[in-house]
């Protein structure tokens, strides 16, 4: 985390905000509760950054707007920005994807303003994020590369590691399995030689996605339970419900029905334990494909409309749903 963080500018003492919010962080419980009332809006938001990948979300965003409206009051605009950096992020876990947008683009517009290249790095990978989510692969694809090329220059080199893996994402939903490997080793390399752990763990997730996608289970299994390890390890919900969903997806092209339930049903069970809507549709495809394999035609479709129900998937995003509703009508795809 502190390999991301960059001062203001010459409107705050930043080095001295930041050691001040790392110390009030290592005084706080690690369950998202409301921060202490002596913590300033500076440290407010460093907390709330750290917690943004995890915990009860609503509660989450409703902790960030309060400090949003502090910093607005104290005319803060970095700080205002930076906490619609962090409101975004959350606004997109819930589905809230509007409001996600909105959020993003005026913390963009605000750091171009102030002239924040890291706050305005952070802002680029949300919006690629959400160009995603839209189908639109094309802009997100431009967005990332802007957001990797903003943080090369800056050497803020957990940035760089996030986008390189949001490139190879990308190039896995084209089905350019080649290329995304290349920049997920990439990203993997990176990481480790900056220590930068959890992006270390998230390429491997990377890895593992893109090899389930080519029916190589066997190396796609062993990525993916070196990131179950290590998230159950280091308490990162958020990641777990994903790492599950996929390793669940596993044991469903391997047959294994029993196994398969008990994946995504324990992802099933974090996702809505986060408040991400996104990961539970997820998980609830998942468990259409472990009804699917055991005959259960009638849950499983009804499971799959439940999953479109929370967010309809574009095309390069549907090759499970397919598989599923393939074997559902019969047809006995796998």
């Amino acid at each position: 985390m502190q390999g991301e963080l960059s001062p203001a500018g010459g409107t705050r003492a930043g080095a001295l905000v930041w050691r001040a919010a790392l110390e009030a962080w290592e005084r706080m419980p690690v369950d998202p509760v409301e921060p202490s009332g002596d913590l300033s809006p500076d440290e407010r938001w460093l907390l709330e950054y750290a917690r943004s990948d995890g915990g009860d979300l609503p509660a989450a965003i409703g902790l960030v707007k309060g400090t949003l409206q502090d910093f607005r009051r104290l005319g803060d605009r970095w700080g205002a920005a930076a906490a619609l950096t962090v409101l975004g992020w959350e606004s997109l876990r819930l589905g809230q994807l509007e409001a996600a947008r909105r959020e993003g683009e005026e913390g963009l517009a605000i750091f171009r303003e102030v002239g924040d290249r890291w706050g305005e790095s952070r802002v680029l990978q949300l919006l690629g994020v959400l160009a995603e989510v839209d189908g639109d692969y094309d802009r997100t694809g431009r967005l990332h590369r802007a957001g990797l090329a903003s943080a090369e220059e800056l050497e803020l080199w957990p940035v760089v590691v996030e986008e390189i893996s949001q490139l190879g994402r990308i190039a896995t939903l084209a089905r350019d399995h080649g290329r995304a490997d290349a920049h997920y080793e990439r990203a993997l390399r990176v990481a480790r030689e900056r220590s930068f752990h959890h992006g270390a763990v998230h390429a491997r997730v990377g890895l593992g996605a893109s090899a389930r996608r080519q029916g190589r289970l066997d190396a796609a299994e062993e990525h993916l339970r070196a990131a179950e390890e290590a998230h159950r390890a280091d308490g990162y919900r958020s990641g777990l419900a994903y790492v599950l969903a996929e390793l669940g997806f596993v044991a469903e092209l391997r047959g294994d029905a029993a196994q398969a339930r008990a994946r995504h049903e324990e992802s099933l069970a974090l996702a809505r334990d986060t408040g991400d809507r996104r990961a539970v549709a997820l998980a609830t495809e998942g468990l259409a494909g472990a009804a699917s394999l055991k005959g259960n035609a009638g849950e499983a479709a009804r499971l799959l409309d439940e999953a479109s129900a929370i967010r309809p998937l574009p095309p390069a995003e549907r090759a499970d749903v397919e598989r599923i509703a393939a074997r559902i009508a019969g047809r006995g795809v796998r």
